[in-house]
């Protein structure tokens, strides 16, 4: 597990790569490790090739918590798990089974992630574009700048995104005070974003799960 020194766990989740085997991956404020069968791993940060303000090892207080999911990578052909932070740093990600993680290249910093449809979908992207939903080209979570990428400002809600969760063929974004849905849409458009509630939303993301009855 995270050293004693950085011990808090920040957020996490259960991956499954492409042979069905499972791993839990856990981040404190710096570090990441995983338990496969009754063994934790370290996790390494390795800096991406173009390193930058952005590309820096994980950071920040341990008020900071994580939004994790996971998604195939075309680059590595296996599962990774993709994490951002409060901070908006672009996020990080950990293919399965490996011993390093780094930021993914070409991805703007975000507060929330979400795999949906096959896309990765990051929303709340700064203090300029807290309505900001972006999303990677289908089937390509290293592209951001081509094919079906793209954006929407969700300007009409009311305060920030602060959580987005996929459920079947929707993607639920819960606002400050609103709650909307993404639903796949047809060429150009990709992906179309309606009102659910305009009266409710979520300021506490945390609080946000997914169970077999639904997002709660």
């Amino acid at each position: 597990p995270p050293q004693a020194s950085d011990a808090r766990v920040l957020g996490g989740l259960e991956v499954v790569d492409l042979a069905g085997v499972r791993y839990a991956l856990i981040n404190s404020t710096t570090s990441l490790a995983y338990l496969s069968g009754a063994t934790w791993t370290g996790v390494a940060f390795l800096a991406a090739a173009s390193s930058g303000s952005q590309q820096l090892p994980p950071g920040g207080s341990v008020s900071d918590y994580w939004d994790w999911t996971q998604i195939y990578s075309d680059r590595a052909d296996q599962i990774m798990a993709v994490g951002v932070k409060n901070l908006r740093y672009v996020p990080y990600a950990w293919v399965a089974g490996a011993t390093t993680f780094s930021a993914l290249t070409g991805a703007p910093g975000a507060r929330c992630v979400a795999a949906f449809d096959n896309y990765l979908v990051l929303g709340n992207l700064d203090s300029d574009r807290p309505q900001r939903v972006q999303w990677s080209d289908r089937g390509s979570a290293s592209s951001w700048t081509g094919g079906l990428s793209g954006f929407e400002d969700l300007l009409q809600a009311k305060g920030e995104i602060r959580r987005i969760v996929p459920l079947e063929n929707r993607c639920i974004v819960f606002f400050d005070d609103e709650t909307w849905y993404g639903t796949s849409g047809e060429f150009p458009s990709v992906l179309r974003f309606t009102p659910l509630d305009t009266t409710v939303g979520c300021p506490y993301p945390r609080t946000v799960v997914s169970t077999p009855q639904g997002v709660l």
